[in-house]
Order: C-alpha cells, then sequence, then structure tokens
C-alpha cells in the first residue's frame, strides 16, 4: 500500500515578515545570517535557523509537516535523488532524508497543541504590548540574564528546599475534595513565603493568592511525577498509575487530553526538583493585573532563576528548549482553570478521586 504523501504544497513564499513595515513578500533575515545565505536541504535562499539547520521556509514547512502528522513517503529511486530548489518537491522521501542529513531535530517540533498556545500567546502579548510569560527583563542579553540566575542561585536553592518540604514526602490522603482544600491551601501557603517578594504581601492578599491558585500548583506538582510514556500513565507514588482511563469519566476528552499532554512535556524536558519547584512556584505566580507588582516582581524574579535552570538541564542551545517552558507555563495556568471550573460537576466518586490524588 503506497505511504502517504504530502504532495505538492511548496512553502517557499510563506515568509516571516515584520510587523513593522517590511513588505509581507520579503523575509526576514535574522542578524547571524548571511545575506543570500543558501538552504542546507535546497540550496535556496535560508531564512533562518529551523529545527536546528539553516533553511528556507519551504524546507522548513515541508519539515514541520511531515514531523507533525508522523508522514511516511517511498522513493522509487533507490533514495538516491538530488535535492535543489527545482527539484525538492519531486521526492518527498530523499528531502526528508536530507533534512535529517543537515542536522534538522523532529524533536523541536512543536505539536498542535503547542502551537495554538504559542501562537495565542504571541497574539496576547501583541495587543497588551508586553509579555505574558516572558517578562521584561528576558529582553535583556542572554549573559545579563545568565549573570542574574547565578546571583539568585541562593534563591533557587531556598525555593526548592520548600518545595520538597511542602509538596513531597508522605500526607495525609483526603476522601473528600471539600474537605482537603484547607490543607492543600495551607501547602500551598507555606511554599508561597519562600517566594521572593510574596512574603511581603499582606495575609489577607496572600491568602487570597493561595486560595485562587492553589489547584494549579496542585495539579503541577502531580503532572511532574514520573510519567510513563509508553503506557500514558502517571505514577505519582508507589503502587499509584493514573492512566485516561481512570480520570475520563471525570473530566471532557479535550481537558484530559490537555492534561496528559503537558505530563509528556514535563517528562520530556527531563526536569530536576529545582525547575519543577520554579514551574510549581509559577502556577502560584501568577499577576491578575498589571497593577499586581508584587506578584509581577515575583513572576520575574522565577523566570530569570528558571532561565538559568534550564540552561544547566541540557547541553542542547537554550534557544531551542525555552519556547517550551514559557508554553507549558502559558497553557497549564489556562488548562488547570479550565478543569477547575469542570471539577465543579464532579460526581462523589470523582470528588472522592481527586481528593486523594491531589493530596498525594
Amino acid at each position: 500500500m503506497p505511504s502517504t504523501v504530502d504532495f505538492g504544497h511548496d512553502d517557499s513564499k510563506d515568509f516571516i515578515t515584520s510587523p513593522r513595515g517590511r513588505s509581507r513578500g520579503s523575509p526576514y533575515m535574522p542578524s547571524y545570517m548571511s545575506d543570500g545565505q543558501a538552504c542546507a536541504v535546497c540550496g535556496d535562499v535560508a531564512t533562518g535557523l529551523h529545527y536546528s539547520a539553516i533553511t528556507c521556509e519551504g524546507c522548513k514547512g515541508f519539515f514541520r509537516r511531515t514531523s507533525q502528522r508522523q508522514l511516511n513517503y517511498d522513493c522509487k529511486e533507490g533514495e538516491r535523488c538530488v535535492i535543489n530548489k527545482d527539484t525538492r518537491n519531486f521526492c518527498q522521501r530523499c528531502r526528508l532524508l536530507k533534512c535529517y542529513s543537515v542536522g534538522m531535530s523532529a524533536e523541536l517540533v512543536l505539536n498542535e497543541r503547542e502551537r495554538v498556545c504559542k501562537r495565542d500567546l504571541i497574539m496576547h502579548n501583541r495587543q497588551t504590548r508586553s509579555y505574558h510569560c516572558v517578562k521584561p527583563s528576558f529582553l535583556e542579553p542572554v549573559p545579563m540574564l545568565a549573570e542574574a540566575a547565578k546571583a539568585l542561585a541562593p534563591t533557587t536553592k531556598a525555593i526548592t528546599k520548600s518545595y520538597l518540604a511542602q509538596f513531597e514526602g508522605e500526607h495525609d490522603i483526603e476522601d473528600d475534595l471539600e474537605r482537603a482544600v484547607p490543607a492543600l491551601i495551607n501547602r500551598v501557603r507555606q511554599f508561597a513565603l519562600s517566594l521572593p517578594a510574596l512574603d511581603q504581601l499582606d495575609k489577607s492578599s496572600l491568602s487570597s493568592l493561595c486560595t485562587s491558585n492553589f489547584f494549579a500548583a496542585q495539579l503541577f506538582h502531580l503532572c511532574a511525577s514520573p510519567f510513563n510514556e509508553e503506557e500514558e500513565c502517571l505514577r505519582p507514588a508507589e503502587g499509584v498509575e493514573i492512566s485516561h482511563s481512570i480520570l475520563a469519566p471525570h473530566l471532557p476528552p479535550s481537558l484530559l487530553s490537555s492534561l496528559f499532554s503537558s505530563a509528556q512535556t514535563i517528562a520530556q524536558l527531563e526536569l530536576d526538583n529545582r525547575a519543577i519547584a520554579l514551574l510549581t512556584a509559577l502556577m502560584i505566580a501568577s499577576p491578575c493585573m498589571e497593577t499586581d507588582s508584587l506578584i509581577s516582581a515575583c513572576e520575574s524574579s522565577l523566570f530569570v532563576q528558571l532561565f538559568g535552570v534550564a540552561e544547566d538541564l541540557s547541553e542542547e542551545p537554550l534557544a531551542h528548549r525555552w519556547p517550551r517552558f514559557t508554553t507549558l507555563v502559558h497553557q497549564f495556568r489556562r488548562d488547570s482553570d479550565l478543569i477547575l471550573s469542570a471539577l465543579s460537576e464532579l460526581s462523589a466518586e470523582g470528588s472522592r478521586l481527586f481528593a486523594q490524588l491531589l493530596s498525594i
């Protein structure tokens, strides 16, 4: 049976354009590229670093679609086809092999949900003229960020220690969600006191913040549990497995899919305790308005610290991985709000299940 083929779509004219007056037909040219630099795959004019290789828009789009749709191609010429600007659409198999040979990585391709979240975030940023996830400090040069993160290392250590004390270890497991909530909020409140600037909030404001965001923090802690990708299940404690089938009766399919997609992303990022602690903290330090100056200051500090930790986690260039961190924060905040709303309609069995899971 012939394999799925991506016929005849050429993205070579779908250029990235500037919102500041460049003509829509001329491509954006990054400063690190030389004028007229060739695509490593087909030799057309390249537009930037795409999935770890300098390529044109056409080859970037071809590689993205192939990876997202998991397409398979066949070659009738024994995989010996010459790939250039004129022949690149003749043999998808050889074009894909050329993409791999020049260093393009399918692991860097965002899935559809991550792309939608990233696009939503970009639109939000343009409308508000500020970053929702990446605060103004991230407009500074990377070396300055690295230095700032290094200076905040003692703070990161204190936050990690507090996280482990409050979230890890043994806890009393509740069977009733209503009874479990006060203990969960208190756990988050004790953790919040270790976060920069939040200790300056008055008791009423801190209590309101923790009450509003405790669920997102607890849910992220749960999703950061060991994740078995093959079986698609979380293992938050010894002998406890959370699979699709267990949660399916209690959550809408779209939210269930989002939850496990986030768990998979967290697992793929291979986070250490520092990163998990900082990401959990970012679920708490989520400003409702720009006037929340102390919360915004805390969020900015946490992002700087996360930047430094993320740089330590892998030898792969951070520019390739950082969007996954910021997108994860943005989408998890949104998804946790939607899941919390859905919990209001839980059955007694569902309430008991979520009380037990969040209490772990």
